[in-house]
């Protein structure tokens, strides 16, 4: 198991967990950032990264991707 900030780019991964605060963790389930989702990595700056989830592309700052696990 690694982070968003580690998983390889364009390989579809699967959420396991995350352990973000409850305001963040809120806001990803609203995203379609869930356990069991299926996510890519798109692209990677400075640890900041950008997912496709669900068909949508998302913007992840670095500490937030570092606590989800994939």
């Amino acid at each position: 198991m690694y982070s968003l900030v580690d998983a390889s780019l364009n390989t579809l991964h699967t959420i396991k967990w995350n352990i973000c605060s409850d305001e963040k963790m809120s806001l990803l389930e609203k995203l379609g950032l869930v356990q069991g989702a299926k996510v890519s990595v798109i692209a990677s700056y400075f640890g900041n990264v950008i997912v496709s989830v669900n068909g949508k592309r998302i913007a992840i700052e670095k500490d937030t991707a570092e606590r989800v696990k994939v």
